[in-house]
């Protein structure tokens, strides 16, 4: 057993546990740093990760320390005699792993993850991993269920004195002091705000609601117009203009035969298959369109995927459009290994896809761009008091094309050198590789 000992040491909601490298009751030889461990002694088992020092100032070999937080949690005086034992990952750990494979979680994993962060068993880390993974690909059952999740134990309080239960009340949550509703993609924002013509079209009330990224307001049932739209909000597009993007790309490859694979359970999705559509006749090209099937469970099998890709080659596409769909997104890495493999170019609509799964090229306008451009809308909304249905739905003014270098050389398509002068080039193989 070791005395307990406290460290005036903050650590950002971690509990981090201090030993001596020559500690008496415990071999460190083998402890790597932010190994977990479970402390015993008290009223309750505490989790934390494990630090080894060797300096006799911080703890004695004798002792184990606790930073400030850990030691409130514990809730024993120093001196306290406690023991520690190494401790597992959490079982939720292999959810937060799927997450970032870009699977769907159930509810009940959810709660899970939750319920061992509030435990203290991730570490900040481990913590941005889930939330990078889940705000990278969420679906709106999901979004609930996450939402769901915080509400363990009640975590969520208000006085009961100032709960205002009316048309601003969100979801349970009371808002009655919100000023502006702001959300980021299509899926939440049409969770959030409804459409316009649905039955959840007004369950958000009247306050001002400002979105960003979402592809197309008006084919997905948000807004009836990007002007005069009647609803109180307003937004930024990502995307430029499907016409534009098919523009850019036939400066890059001039192709004849262009593929697409898409989930036809999203209203995104759905609409820029559309509208491939329509511009197929205006521009003279043959369109080849492979929906994503479902599998026995109902949802899209992601296992199809390189299938599809092989099909898309026997009808011999010139290229791939990678369409703003959540669901391909999330899986879009197997799309462009098997397209890769065919030779085939990946035209995305996301930069994503080109910055890190070698998609060859994107024509968007930058997240942060959309970013400054929604800042500004909602400075005229909170500070010069302009309704949200009186500022236009926009995108930002000039789209730029991103080119990955590495994709171009696999696939043997360069960009000419006008539209290379005006590009971001990404991913540029160093010399001699």
């Amino acid at each position: 057993m070791l005395n307990l000992k406290y460290i005036p040491i903050r650590s950002f909601n971690e509990n981090i546990a201090y030993v001596h490298t020559d500690c008496e009751a415990y071999k460190t030889d083998d402890i790597r740093a932010m190994t977990r461990v479970e402390i015993h002694g008290g009223a309750v088992t505490l989790n934390a990760f494990l630090q080894v020092t060797d300096d006799l100032s911080l703890v004695q070999p004798d002792e184990l320390g606790l930073n400030a937080e850990a030691f409130d949690m514990l809730g024993l005086p120093e001196g306290s005699r406690v023991t520690l034992v190494l401790a597992e990952a959490p079982q939720s750990m292999k959810a937060v792993k799927r997450k970032m494979q870009g699977n769907i979680l159930t509810a009940g994993e959810y709660k899970s993850i939750i319920g061992d962060i509030l435990q203290r068993k991730y570490s900040n880390i481990d913590i941005a991993a889930f939330l990078s993974s889940f705000s990278a690909f969420s679906t709106a059952p999901e979004i609930v269920s996450f939402v769901q999740a915080l509400l363990f134990d009640k975590n969520l309080f208000w006085d009961e004195e100032d709960i205002v239960a009316d048309c601003y009340t969100l979801g349970d949550i009371p808002g009655n002091n919100t000023d502006l509703l702001v959300t980021w993609g299509t899926m939440a924002t049409l969770e959030m705000l409804g459409t316009e013509n649905g039955a959840d079209g007004t369950r958000y009330g009247g306050m001002p609601a400002l979105f960003m990224v979402v592809s197309q307001p008006v084919e997905s049932g948000l807004v009836s117009s990007l002007s005069a739209q009647g609803r109180n909000i307003t937004g930024v597009m990502h995307l430029p203009d499907l016409y534009e993007q098919l523009q850019s790309a036939r400066r890059i490859l001039p192709f004849k035969r262009l593929g697409v694979i898409y989930n036809p359970a999203e209203t995104n999705a759905r609409a820029a298959v559309s509208g491939l559509k329509k511009y197929a006749d205006v521009m003279r090209f043959e369109l080849i369109v492979r929906p994503v099937p479902a599998g026995a469970d109902g949802a899209p099998d992601e296992m199809s995927v390189p299938a599809l890709v092989a099909e898309l080659s026997e009808m011999k596409s010139d290229l791939i459009y990678l369409p703003p769909d959540a669901f391909m997104n999330a899986h879009r890495k197997a799309l462009i290994d098997a397209a890769t493999y065919f030779s085939i170019p990946v035209f995305s609509a996301s930069e994503a896809a080109v910055r890190r799964d070698n998609a060859l090229f994107a024509f968007v306008h930058r997240y942060y761009t959309v970013g400054r451009f929604a800042g500004k809308k909602a400075v005229s909304i909170l500070k010069d008091k302009v309704q949200a249905y009186d500022i236009p739905i926009e995108s930002p003014a000039r789209a730029l094309p991103v080119v990955n270098m590495t994709a171009a050389r696999a696939t043997g398509v360069y960009p000419p050198l006008s539209l290379l002068q005006n590009a971001e080039l990404v991913n540029i193989p160093e010399k001699g590789n």
